[in-house]
């Protein structure tokens, strides 16, 4: 499995009926229609999603909207 760890979205995910949408990364959603979720942190969510443009899955890393616009604390979660 692909591991990305892109930067904080500049924008709201869109919500697509599949679920969420970050840049070509969708979150897959479980049976009960929820983003399956892998894990979560201090500064943020990890999730099983899908490149829309590679078609293969990956792990999509999202910085917790609390540290959005802490510069600092992006560049920690980058790292």
């Amino acid at each position: 499995m692909k591991t990305d760890h892109p930067e904080a979205p500049s924008e709201d995910p869109e919500r697509t009926s599949g679920g969420l949408r970050f840049g070509h990364y969708e979150v897959v959603v479980g049976d009960d229609g929820k983003p399956l979720e892998l894990g979560a942190g201090a500064m943020g969510v990890t999730y099983k999603a899908i490149d829309v443009e590679l078609h293969c899955p990956v792990t999509l890393k999202v910085i917790s909207a609390r540290y959005v616009s802490d510069e600092s604390a992006r560049a920690r979660f980058v790292r």
